[in-house]
């Protein structure tokens, strides 16, 4: 677990949880660019937290995320970001018995109005992948409808295969992409040139 100290923790936070494979050390390109206090994780099993993976239960990743988010030293409401795999971890955060303002059990309550069920089924990608954890474009729109309104912007900080800004295209929304690989970039880049994204006024340069 790492913490950025010297950020005014009187300001909203950031809580970085890894996937699967990796720890908090994949966090290092983006710490740098965060406007406020953050927490990179370090989940059971990986990094400085060695366990056997084998036996390592969701409840495990859950408990030990809500540990560090209760010792994180911020007076306001901690953004979650995931990466892969965290996405079925920081739900669980999210409605656990942090101390943080803003979490605690869930009191949700079916009322009719849910737009999705919790899993999503999609056919996978057998043909033409140009990463070996392409999502669905399907399940992404879906997500992406969800979440971000109509005109927002989509953040991927791990844009891989750049399903997430078709998604978001075909959805009417805008989409920011940030890959290290630079051979994956142009591969993303050439199946984006089938189509134009519109980036938006607010992220055009400012003379």
């Amino acid at each position: 677990m790492s913490q950025h100290p010297n950020r005014d923790t009187q300001r909203g936070g950031f809580m970085l949880v890894h996937g699967g494979g990796h720890d908090a050390r994949c966090w290092a390109p983006l710490t740098g660019h965060l406007d406020g206090p953050f927490l990179a994780a370090d989940l059971p099993g990986c990094g400085t937290r060695p366990a056997d993976l084998s036996q390592v239960t969701l409840d495990d990743l859950v408990l030990a995320a809500v540990a560090d988010l209760d010792d994180f030293d911020t007076a306001e409401k901690v953004v979650l970001i995931g990466h892969s795999m965290a996405g079925i971890t920081i739900p669980a955060v999210a409605a656990g018995p942090s101390t943080h303002s803003g979490y605690g059990p869930s009191t949700w309550v079916e009322t009719g109005t849910r737009l999705v069920e919790s899993v999503l089924n999609a056919p996978k990608n057998r043909s033409g992948s140009i990463n070996p954890t392409e999502k669905p474009v399907s399940v992404l729109e879906l997500l992406i409808s969800y979440a971000c309104p109509p005109g927002g912007i989509v953040l991927d900080v791990f844009a891989g295969s750049g399903s997430t800004a078709v998604a978001a295209r075909h959805t009417g929304r805008s989409a920011v992409l940030i890959e290290k690989r630079e051979e994956q970039c142009e591969s993303t880049a050439r199946r984006l040139a089938q189509g134009v994204l519109d980036l938006g006024d607010s992220l055009q340069p400012r003379h």
